[in-house]
């Protein structure tokens, strides 16, 4: 086991400048301003208003009423001192393409501003890069808008995205390096994961914004590396969804502790829902409305709504399930589990909606179009030899621990588990019964779908077991 995670982790707690920047208080103004009552008053009663000037920066992009507000927020006035800035949303809602935005209005309206963007995944630190500053700032050549990459040392050149290249240190020996302090002085945003932005504690580098994206996935710990460097007037920006997949702790011990709960999803379960600093985007722009109205009534209390009309196949409904029961058999060298005749039910409708893919509405059938997900690794293993068998290659078939992120035209869920499991243990959570108990896992396989979900397993296991 490595340990340096662990070493600066610690040292991230150790170095927190203010405790009350992860421990904020319940309403707003309650903190520092108890000498001044018409303070209080004024951020009790404080709204994010949006500033018509900035449409002229991004004309080619149109923010939708929720998102203007997350912009606003992110916009304050530096001498406004806030609590940390949540923007909530499920996949689709536009929370990357908002950040982005906002960052462009920010470096160019103030030239004072420095800003490190952190993301728990190198892949979605790079789809800031090639997705929006590559473009801007090719297009205006304003240095503003030029970002410095941050990778993680060891990593190798040819791995990286040709177009991210140009924005990453890298020494003469064509190795990544951790930026000089005259590049950090002239950078008005340094992009980085939570892991690497380590390498920027020594720097003597004062963020005036630190915003971390894909928040919900991160350990608390992981989350304070970046906040080592802030101070009480430095702008935190906290974006995610709390109720996609939270991250992964082993321990029972850490668990009752609360260590499996994001800074992201505490600080949510702390704010009141009318909190200024609460913002959540509630439009989904890349599912069919019959899956967004499933998710949102299911995981979001009915708050998200479609905000774009995809089409359906012509033959199957947008949310459909097929029934099979089979048998469920323990890996023999393992603790998961696999269901033989659902993983033939699946291979075989999906092969049955690629022979009748609609070109049409849907486009050309490639790698990606189709997802199957299942929990247990045993099953994944099985579907592909089924889906080989049947000479289906471009079908892509993961746990669903692995697909956060990825979006498919068609997904098919594998339930596995059937009626003559145990009910007993799930009851009492005693044992992991994947999407029969865990409701994070079910959101996350269903909104990875555009435009077809289809649910494949045991009726009875499903209305019997679990929640």
């Amino acid at each position: 086991m490595n340990r340096t995670p662990f070493a600066e982790w610690h040292r991230a707690i150790d170095a927190l400048p203010d405790p009350e920047l992860i421990f904020p208080k319940r309403q707003l103004g309650l903190s520092g301003t108890s000498g001044n009552g018409i303070l209080q008053q004024q951020l009790k009663n404080l709204k994010f208003e949006w500033s018509p000037e900035w449409a002229s920066k991004i004309k080619e992009c149109q923010l939708n009423e929720r998102q203007k507000e997350a912009v606003a927020a992110m916009m304050a006035p530096s001498n406004l001192i806030l609590p940390p800035i949540l923007i909530l949303g499920p996949f689709g809602t536009g929370k990357t393409s908002t950040i982005a935005q906002a960052l462009r209005i920010l470096l160019v309206n103030d030239l004072q501003s420095k800003v490190i963007l952190c993301t728990h995944s190198n892949s979605a630190a790079d789809l800031y890069v090639k997705e929006f500053f590559d473009l801007w700032y090719k297009e205006t050549e304003d240095p503003r808008l030029k970002p410095l990459r941050i990778y993680y040392k060891g990593r190798t050149l040819n791995t990286v995205h040709l177009a991210v290249r140009p924005y990453c240190p890298i020494d003469a020996n064509g190795r990544f390096r951790d930026p000089t302090p005259d590049e950090l002085e002239n950078c008005g945003l340094v992009i980085s994961t939570l892991a690497t932005s380590s390498c920027l504690t020594g720097l003597d580098y004062t963020p005036t914004h630190i915003i971390i994206d894909e928040a919900a996935q991160a350990l608390e710990c992981e989350a304070l590396a970046c906040l080592s460097m802030a101070t009480p007037k430095t702008r935190l920006i906290l974006a995610g969804d709390q109720m996609q997949l939270a991250p992964e702790v082993y321990s029972d011990l850490a668990r009752e502790r609360g260590l499996g709960i994001s800074l992201l999803e505490r600080i949510h379960l702390i704010y009141e829902k009318s909190h200024p600093c609460r913002v959540q985007l509630c439009k989904n722009y890349r599912a069919h409305a019959d899956i967004v109205a499933l998710t949102s009534d299911l995981f979001y209390g009915g708050q998200i709504e479609h905000g774009a009309t995809l089409p359906r196949h012509e033959r199957y409904a947008p949310l459909t399930f097929y029934a099979c029961e089979g048998v469920v058999q323990k890996g023999n060298n393992s603790t998961g589990f696999y269901n033989d005749i659902e993983a033939a039910e699946i291979a075989e409708r999906v092969s049955e909606l690629r022979r009748k893919w609609p070109t049409d509405i849907w486009g050309p059938f490639q790698e990606g179009s189709i997802g199957v997900v299942s929990h247990y690794a045993e099953q994944v293993v099985r579907i592909r030899s089924e889906l080989r068998k049947r000479k289906l290659f471009n079908v892509s078939v993961e746990r669903v621990l692995n697909v956060q992120g990825k979006q498919f035209v068609a997904v098919f869920i594998s339930i596995v588990r059937t009626r003559h499991c145990s009910r007993l243990p799930a009851e009492r959570n005693l044992s992991d019964y994947g999407f029969l108990t865990n409701p994070r896992l079910l959101n996350t396989a269903v909104t990875r779908a555009k435009s077809l979900v289809a649910v494949v397993g045991d009726p009875v296991g499903l209305l019997t077991i679990g929640e």
